[in-house]
């Protein structure tokens, strides 16, 4: 299996506080990592210093680079709390299509039927296709979860980072959304945040446990001391 992101020796510092130390981790391609620990851990900064939103103190993430140096790897996110607002009226295919928003965007903007025969695409491989023309204020947690991972994959990511995907949704909407990224894993890579190994073992293939710096769990759920 080849290396796509290479997390070397890692400390994250917020002013005078140290967020994640000496951390170091390797995602490889097929990947599907559970990273697991308290609040305050590292969890969250460690999915920021992946997508390049905090700049590690020491060491450093590389990724998997083209033969002309370039970086070589798409990563997709998907936030624990989104910046859709669910009371604006917007269908589920106007939520899903704004995932392909270039980063300047004019009044005029118009999307192309390339990226709403995408947006099918996506719709249909997280199972809402009956959906798409519903209001996002309609959906319940678990769908609008759903809608949130379709979106993300609209850009055709290497990598998928989520954090905390399973929160705030009920228990069988929780197995529904593992039950998605363990079929997802097939094609993309997985790296989740998440307070409950319980939920995740029998989907995940690595599982850490990340309080600042970070340990692979053992077979009975403890953090191994390595």
């Amino acid at each position: 299996m080849s290396h796509l992101i290479e997390i070397d020796n890692i400390t994250v510092n917020y002013d005078h506080i140290e967020a994640i130390s000496s951390l170091s981790l390797t995602i490889e391609k097929g990947d599907f990592i559970a990273i697991v620990g308290p609040n305050g851990g590292g969890k969250s900064t460690l999915i920021k210093a992946v997508l390049g939103l905090v700049k590690p103190s020491t060491g450093c993430v590389c990724y998997k680079c083209n033969n002309k140096g370039d970086k070589d790897v798409k990563i997709g996110y998907v936030p624990q709390i989104s910046e859709i607002n669910r009371s604006f009226p917007i269908t589920v295919k106007e939520a899903v299509i704004t995932g392909v928003l270039p980063k300047k965007v004019s009044m005029f903007h118009r999307y192309s039927k390339e990226d709403y025969d995408q947006v099918d695409k996506v719709l249909n491989k997280v199972g809402l296709s009956h959906c798409k023309d519903r209001q996002i204020g309609e959906l319940s947690g678990g769908e609008f979860k759903k809608v949130l991972i379709a979106r993300s994959l609209l850009t055709d990511p290497d990598v998928l980072l989520l954090d905390e995907p399973n929160a705030m949704i009920d228990v069988k909407s929780q197995k529904q959304i593992l039950e998605l990224l363990k079929e997802l894993s097939s094609t993309i890579t997985i790296m989740m945040v998440t307070h409950r190994l319980d939920l995740v073992e029998e989907y995940a293939t690595k599982q850490y446990w990340v309080e600042k710096g970070i340990r692979p769990v053992d077979s009975k759920g403890g953090a191994l001391n390595v």
